[in-house]
Formats: C-alpha cells, structure tokens, sequence
C-alpha cells in the first residue's frame, strides 16, 4: 500500500523571494537601502517602526512589483518533491478576504513558472495568522513565520513536522524542540523526503 505524504508550503519568504521586491518598495518609499538581516520581526510595521496602513502599502507594492521572483531552487525542489509522489500544498492566507484568493495565487504563480500537476497539487487559501485552519490534512508545514507555526503546533497535532525557513525574523530558542530549520531548499528537500520514507517505514 502507497503511504501519501502531504507538505504544506508558505509562499513569501519561503517559495517566492519576498525581501528583494520588498527591499525595492522601502528604498522607493523613504530612500533607505535595506538588508534582510535588519528585518527582526516578521510584523513589518515593527520591523520598519511604521503605522499599518504604511506596511500595507509597502506590502501591496512588493506583492506587485513585476520583478517579484521566485527562490531559483524553489522550483527544481518543489518538481523534485512532485516526482517522489510528495503531493504538495501551497497555503497563502494573500489576498485575505478575497473568494477566489486561491485562483488569484495560481495565475499569480503561473506568472512566474509554477503549474499545478508539475510543482503542487493543490492552492489552499486561509485567513492570515490561522494557517492551521487549512482543512487538508498535512504530515507537514514550512513556513517563515513562527506566529504561524506555533498555532500549528498547538492546535494541529496531527501535523508531524513542523519546518522552520530560516531568516532574521524568525529565530527562537525552541525551548520545546517542536521545529526543524532549514536555511534554503537544498535542505529542506532532503529533509522532507526522508520524513516521507521515515513515515512510510514506520506508518
């Protein structure tokens, strides 16, 4: 009997190279030249010491800043997950109210080189800060923000494996050891291929 392993992606900051676009937005916007490792928080506005509605502004641009890339190695990691029958999830909580958020992901996705059937298997669209809400079930979940991986942790124990994509604003002691870090898709592909043989070995 096959064992499917189902893995849940976060986008910005994890498959898409959010900072560069965003780095862009903020030089246009208050002529600073920012560097990721000056960004401590994943909570923009904190991160700049700006109000919301600036943040959202800055956000809004970078989301639709037409150089606005993907991770290189996102796209041969993600096909080479495919390949291995890992059937891959991508959950955004982008576009946050919007009913078609999923397919307004997957043209924006489409822009830049991802299909559906080569590099995922599904889009699901949640509410910002409440991805564990996602209702596929998942063996497990990458994302940037700890915000987001905490409340999986804690309110979805059926999602194994928790992965953290390492950047400035996400660093934590990990008291509990609930995560694994990866710094970039050359680990986290390894690492999730052997959850998923693991997982087969032992489900």
């Amino acid at each position: 009997m096959t064992v499917r392993y189902v893995a849940g992606f976060d986008i910005d900051g994890v498959i898409g190279d959010f900072v560069s676009s965003f780095r862009v937005a903020v030089r246009e916007a208050y002529g600073v030249e920012l560097r990721e490792d000056q960004i401590r928080a994943h909570d923009l506005s904190l991160a700049l010491g700006v109000g919301k509605t600036e943040t959202l502004a800055l956000i809004r641009t970078t989301l639709e800043h037409p150089d606005y890339a993907l991770y290189p190695e996102a796209m041969d990691g993600l096909r080479q997950l495919v390949d291995a029958e890992v059937e891959v999830h991508i959950i955004t909580a982008r576009w946050n109210g919007d009913l078609d958020a999923a397919g307004r992901t997957e043209s924006w996705l489409g822009t830049r080189g991802l299909e559906p059937g080569v590099h995922y298997h599904r889009i699901d669209a949640v509410k910002e800060g409440a991805k564990y809400g996602v209702q596929t079930p998942l063996d497990c979940f990458v994302d940037d923000n700890l915000v987001e991986l905490i409340e999986m942790a804690d309110r979805r124990p059926d999602v194994p494996t928790l992965i953290v994509y390492d950047h400035p604003w996400n660093q934590t002691i990990d008291v509990t050891r609930r995560f694994r870090r990866v710094t970039g898709w050359s680990d986290l592909v390894p690492l999730i291929l052997a959850d998923a043989e693991s997982r087969a070995n032992f489900g």
